[in-house]
């Protein structure tokens, strides 16, 4: 796909800033992020191609169930602790905590289950994840954050697919409350028949509150996020009545083939964003930490390729410790 005159001056800009970056860092380049024990993020992740493997046209509760039976095992397994999330026609948006610092494997083995069991659904095989589409967003345990959740549940509607969350036939948390148990069933798909005592008849997936919403009650957290929520739907139906259009509706999803890749490609020029907060200076800490980790991570890699093996990486080294077995230094209090 050809890139227009305005990507084109993005991604040059982009890599002018890109080399004056590099001009001012004063150590190599660092690939790693910190994988930390309690860390609340958002995780996203496109399908190849931006094709619509995840559609809910034709057989909205296979999908629907299988992506949520699926989400419950991974969380279960993974002690990650469910705050929201939806799964789009070509994407997925989970809000959770990592509460052990597993995040690495919690992601490959639940991405793996979905494109197994999808694949096996459509009749097709190949790649179904796009590998350059993911984005772990970092959050911070502060009030402001509750803007990623109310970004979760009302992306369907601000995707000019349905007037409200809950008429979105795929995976979503909206109308969940906080404390709420909700239970999936096994689908009845070949993949699990071949191995019934590893897949359990049902899952339960329980919704936790997020640390930025601490203060509040579950009752409380709920009717907050509910009302923010609905004025966010509220703002979008006000859009698109100005604009003389609208909502795409239950009906014409139905009609969605996953093979097709809709709309236009300008997500895949940004660059993904490592936190999200609201307040530019709390924005600003969190970035400098992150280079003050690198920096500190660059220096024992440094150390341990030139042979040292007993230098000491920085806590929330992940690959390293998982593949050699480096000694890290422990979480701060």
């Amino acid at each position: 796909m050809a890139c227009s005159e305005q990507q084109k001056k993005a991604s040059a800009k982009r890599r002018e800033s890109n080399r004056a970056r590099a001009k001012r860092r004063t150590h190599k380049r660092v690939r790693a992020r910190a994988v930390l024990p309690g860390q609340s993020l958002k995780i996203t992740l496109r399908c190849h191609e931006s094709k619509l493997l995840l559609a809910t046209g034709g057989d909205p509760e296979l999908v629907r169930e299988t992506f949520a039976y699926l989400l419950g095992i991974a969380l279960e397994k993974y002690g990650v602790l469910f705050h929201a999330g939806i799964q789009m026609g070509n994407h997925h948006h989970l809000d959770a905590t990592d509460a052990r610092g597993v995040r690495p494997h919690f992601k490959a083995f639940f991405h793996g289950l979905v494109a197994r069991a999808i694949n096996c659904a459509r009749g097709r095989s190949g790649d179904f994840w796009d590998r350059r589409g993911s984005c772990d967003t970092i959050r911070d345990n502060d009030e402001d954050s509750i803007g990623d959740l109310v970004y979760t549940e009302t992306n369907a509607v601000t995707a000019g697919l349905v007037k409200w969350p809950e008429r979105w036939p795929g995976f979503h948390s909206a109308g969940w409350a906080f404390g709420e148990v909700r239970t999936f069933h096994r689908p009845a798909l070949a993949i699990f028949d071949l191995d019934t005592e590893r897949w359990p008849p049902k899952v339960e997936i329980k919704r936790v509150k997020p640390p930025c919403l601490r203060n509040y009650t579950d009752a409380e957290a709920t009717l907050e996020l509910q009302d923010r929520v609905r004025l966010r739907c509220i703002d979008k139906q006000a859009e698109l009545a100005e604009q003389n259009r609208r909502f795409k509706g239950p009906g014409k999803l139905r009609k969605d083939k996953w093979w097709r890749s809709p709309g236009g490609s300008k997500d895949r020029y940004r660059v993904a964003p490592k936190v999200a907060v609201r307040s530019r200076w709390r924005k600003l800490a969190m970035l400098q930490r992150d280079r003050e980790w690198e920096a500190a991570y660059a220096k024992a890699d440094e150390a341990f390729q030139g042979g040292d093996r007993d230098v000491v990486f920085p806590a929330g080294t992940w690959k390293l410790r998982v593949d050699n077995g480096v000694n890290v230094a422990p979480p701060a209090d």
